[in-house]
C-alpha cells in the first residue's frame, strides 16, 4: 500500500492505495482510509454505472501510463459510479474521451475501504507507470486533493512526473 498525501498537507484523514496488474488487460485498485473525525462526505445517491465529472465529489482515481506514453484516468466513486478516460498526451484530447471498451468488472465499498477490478482491453499493461489519487470532499465543504506524488504549484494529477509507481505483469 502506498501513502497518499494531501496537497496542502494538513488533514486528519489517512489515505493509502494500491494498484496491481491482475492480468494482461486487468487492473485492480484498492484504497483504504482512516477518517479520525468523520470528515469525508460520501456521495449519497446510488448512481452506479458510467458517469462524468465524478471528481466534483469524493472520488478515488488512478492514472496509468503505458510505455507508448498514452495514459488512462480511472475514476471510482464509493456509490458505484465509475469511468475510464484515455489521453494521447498531457490532457489531450479535450474534452476527455471516455474509453468505451473499459469495464468495471467488480467493486466493493465497505467502511474505510474500496476495491475494484477494471478491464482495459486493447492496452498493453505489462509495464506501466501510475499515480494514485483521490479527491475528498470534507464536511467543512473543503475539497482536498490527494496523491502518491504532487508536482507543480497546484494539484494536477495529469502531470507525468506524478506517475511515480511502476508496475509489471
Amino acid at each position: 500500500m502506498e501513502i497518499l498525501k494531501e496537497f496542502h498537507g494538513a488533514e486528519t484523514v489517512q489515505l493509502k492505495g494500491d494498484l496491481r496488474i491482475a492480468g494482461p488487460d486487468i487492473l485492480k485498485l484498492n484504497f483504504e482510509w482512516h477518517d479520525v473525525d468523520g470528515e469525508i462526505v460520501f456521495p449519497k445517491s446510488p448512481d452506479s454505472g458510467r458517469h462524468f465529472n465524478l471528481w466534483q465529489q469524493t472520488c478515488f482515481e488512478a492514472f496509468v501510463q503505458l510505455q507508448s506514453g498514452e495514459y488512462f484516468e480511472i475514476n471510482l466513486s464509493p456509490n458505484g459510479a465509475w469511468n475510464v478516460y484515455r489521453f494521447d498526451s498531457y490532457r489531450s484530447p479535450q474534452p476527455p474521451q471516455e474509453y468505451s471498451g473499459a469495464e468495471l468488472l467488480e467493486s466493493s465499498f465497505t467502511s474505510g475501504k474500496i476495491e475494484a477490478r477494471f478491464l482495459i482491453p486493447g492496452s498493453d499493461l505489462k509495464r506501466i507507470k501510475a499515480g494514485l489519487t483521490a479527491v475528498l470532499l470534507l464536511s467543512n465543504t473543503r475539497t482536498t486533493y490527494w496523491a502518491t506524488k504532487h508536482s507543480g504549484p497546484k494539484p494536477d494529477f495529469h502531470l507525468s512526473e506524478n506517475f511515480n509507481l511502476e508496475r509489471n505483469l
